[in-house]
């Protein structure tokens, strides 16, 4: 496969995708002298183009009533999805073929939904001199104590 950076990169092919592949290949794509894997859907057959992608996407985008996805946010779903299945970091930049860790580490978020599970109930009269103070956060409402 041509990666990022027009560098050749070879990447495992899990069975469920190789079935499908060749399921495509012997009975969906259509017969012509493309070279190219994909093709277009009607003739004249050519092979996929990022313009293409790019309009087949938004169409699936438009009929699932979702704003249109660029190749960025693609590749931030895929790489979440990865981790929330519990894949460590570099396993994650190694599927999007980062050369450098620092490029995956934004992907390392903190994920307050999955955190707000953890969370333990503020001590009751736990902490004496504090009361607590409710506070607006860009992930919704959360308290801090503040000494009385």
């Amino acid at each position: 496969m041509r990666g990022k950076g027009s560098r050749i990169e070879r990447l495992p092919l899990p069975a469920e995708i190789g079935e499908a592949l060749a399921g495509y290949l012997t009975g969906t794509r259509p017969r012509c002298s493309a070279t190219a894997v994909f093709v277009t859907a009607r003739a004249p057959y050519q092979a996929l183009t990022g313009t293409c992608i790019r309009a087949i996407t938004g169409r699936a985008c438009d009929r699932a009533g979702l704003s249109r996805l660029g190749a960025h946010r693609l590749r931030h779903s895929l790489a979440t999805a990865i981790l929330r299945a519990g894949a460590p970091l570099p396993e994650v930049g190694q599927v999007l073929r980062h050369r450098s860790q620092l490029s995956t580490a934004v992907y390392a978020k903190v994920d307050h939904a999955a955190l707000r599970t953890l969370a333990q109930p503020w001590p009751e009269g736990g902490l004496r001199g504090f009361t607590r103070v409710p506070l607006r956060t860009p992930s919704g409402l959360a308290c801090r104590a503040r000494r009385v």
